[in-house]
């Protein structure tokens, strides 16, 4: 259907503006045709690129759930294996200073003087107080000895324990 032109310098009549009416109402409804068209395309094509990156977020999700499970197994497997590592340790620790303690308790480091034998060439000495000095004396260094051994008992032990 052709419209028919307008002359210049005429009037224009309700027909014609009636025409014209209807050629802008054709093309609103035509754009909004389109306008819905694309938008609907749209939503689709959104919708599509939602559900891919909430399946990837799913995978991710379930991926590090499993790895942290596995980390909380390894974790709960190696205190394990440092407190089994630790008590081993410890009562070797605790042996080795019964034994110790057990061999210390009879002998002396230092032995007793010997009998007081008279005669020239000799020191003579007053035997009550040399053995007393030689028992002070003997408990001193004894006790010092004690921390050493324990000292190194425990430090053995400490480096037995020591995770790995």
């Amino acid at each position: 259907m052709a419209i028919p032109a307008i002359p210049i310098g005429a009037k224009i009549t309700a027909w014609a503006v009636g025409q014209w009416r209807l050629i802008l109402e054709i093309a609103v409804a035509v754009i909004l045709l389109i306008w819905i068209a694309g938008l609907t395309i749209q939503t689709k094509y959104l919708k599509a690129q939602r559900d891919a990156i909430e399946a990837q977020f799913g995978a991710f999700k379930d991926q590090v759930s499993r790895l942290g499970k596995e980390a909380e197994a390894k974790a709960k497997q190696r205190e394990a294996d440092d407190a089994k590592r630790i008590a081993v340790a410890v009562a070797g620790r605790d042996a080795a200073l019964k034994r110790l303690s057990d061999e210390r308790a009879g002998r002396r480091n230092v032995p007793f003087t010997g009998p007081d034998t008279g005669g020239s060439g000799k020191i003579c000495y007053d035997r009550a107080a040399l053995e007393s000095a030689l028992q002070r004396f003997t408990a001193g260094t004894q006790g010092l000895i004690d921390e050493g051994d324990t000292a190194l008992i425990n430090g053995r032990a400490l480096v037995g324990a020591w995770p790995r």
